[in-house]
């Protein structure tokens, strides 16, 4: 869960399909901030959390 977060923090969004780079290094500037990230993982618990209880 800790590289998925890393991975949404520094990883940009490529339009159209282009690949993205991910850029990192001493103060590179973050894709998204601390509340989208929240709310991507807070979707993606609420994921987890159903397949869990259907099986």
């Amino acid at each position: 869960m800790g590289l998925f977060m890393v991975w949404l923090k520094y990883s940009p969004s490529a339009p159209d399909g282009e690949p993205a780079s991910v850029v990192l290094g001493p103060g590179a500037e973050p894709a998204r901030r601390e509340r989208r990230i929240n709310g991507v993982l807070t979707a993606v618990r609420g994921l987890l959390s159903y397949a869990v209880s259907v099986g």
